[in-house]
């Protein structure tokens, strides 16, 4: 299996999980198809770009999935920038509206 695959699998089990997991499960779950190495350093990444948790130090360290990362600056809930508005004018408050001349 490519190792792009691997990642992949890596991020869905964290994903997916419903408890955070230590990388010796995630070894387990994967059948050791990469070296520890290898994960420590995808999980490092993972975790650098806010998409997983890193819990504990050393051996205690287990790690949880939060999302996808977005870019600085851009929150998921930008797209609800001027709802309010579409909101009101849909339910039909006409004093929403703005006065056509």
């Amino acid at each position: 299996m490519a190792k792009r695959s691997i990642h992949e699998t890596v991020l869905s089990l964290l994903k997916y999980s419903e408890m955070t997991m230590a990388s010796a499960e995630i070894l387990r779950k994967i059948e050791g198809r990469i070296t520890p190495r290898t994960l420590r350093r995808w999980l490092a990444e993972l975790s650098s770009a806010g998409t997983i948790s890193k819990i504990g130090k050393g051996r205690a360290t287990r790690y949880q999935y939060l999302g996808e990362a977005h870019p600085p600056g851009l929150t998921s809930f930008d797209f609800l920038t001027g709802l309010d508005e579409d909101l009101k004018i849909a339910s039909g408050d006409h004093r929403a509206r703005t006065p056509v001349r």
